[in-house]
C-alpha cells in the first residue's frame, strides 16, 4: 500500500510541475518550446520512477488540468505530441532494463512512426481547430520550391533527434540527482 501511495504521490508531483511548465509556456512567450519539452520531460521521469500506469495516468491528467488552466489552449497539442514520444521512448527503455533485446534500428523506428503519427495527427488538429487550411494550401501552391518540402519533412526530424538527445541526458541527470539505481527499489 505505501508503495502505491509514493507512486501517486510522484504522479501528481510531477503533474502539477508540468502544469506548471504548460502554464509559463504561455505566459511567458520566449520560452514556449522549452517549458513544453520540460513539461514532457518530467511525464518520462514519472514513468521512469513509477510505472506505465501512472505514467499514462499523470500524462492525461497533465492534459485535464492544463485544459482548464493554461492561457493557450493549442500548446497542449505540441505537449501531447512530445509526451507521448517521451512515454514511448521511456517504455522503450523500461523494456530494455526488463532484459527485452530491441535493436537499435527498430527502436529509431519505433521512435519516427510515433513521432510522425503525433506531428499528423497534432497538424490536423490545429489547421481544422484555426481553419488555417486554406492558408496553407495557398501557400504550399504558391511557393512550390523544393526547398519548402525538404524543409518540412527535415525540421521536423531534427527537432525530433535534438528532442531524444536531450532526453537521454535529462535522463542521467535525473537519475544522478535522485540517486535512483533500480526504478523498483526505494
Amino acid at each position: 500500500m505505501l508503495l502505491n501511495s509514493r507512486n501517486v504521490a510522484m504522479g501528481g508531483l510531477f503533474t502539477a510541475l508540468a502544469v506548471i511548465c504548460i502554464f509559463l509556456s504561455g505566459a511567458l512567450e520566449i520560452n514556449t518550446l522549452f517549458f513544453i519539452v520540460l513539461a514532457a520531460y518530467l511525464m518520462g521521469t514519472v514513468l521512469y520512477i513509477t510505472d506505465l500506469r501512472y505514467g499514462l495516468a499523470a500524462f492525461v491528467a497533465t492534459l485535464a488540468l492544463g485544459f482548464f488552466l493554461c492561457p493557450v489552449k493549442l500548446y497542449l497539442v505540441t505537449f501531447a505530441a512530445c509526451g507521448i514520444y517521451v512515454l514511448c521512448e521511456e517504455y522503450i527503455w523500461k523494456l530494455r532494463r526488463s532484459g527485452k533485446a530491441i535493436k537499435k534500428s527498430t527502436e529509431w523506428i519505433i521512435k519516427a512512426v510515433v513521432w510522425a503519427v503525433c506531428l499528423m495527427v497534432g497538424f490536423m488538429v490545429v489547421t481544422n481547430t484555426i481553419g488555417l487550411q486554406t492558408l496553407f494550401a495557398a501557400y504550399l501552391f504558391i511557393h512550390q520550391s523544393l526547398f519548402v518540402a525538404v524543409a518540412y519533412v527535415l525540421v521536423p526530424i531534427a527537432f525530433m533527434i535534438l528532442m531524444d538527445r536531450v532526453y537521454i541526458a535529462y535522463s542521467m541527470m535525473v537519475i544522478r540527482l535522485l540517486k535512483l539505481n533500480d526504478p523498483g527499489a526505494q
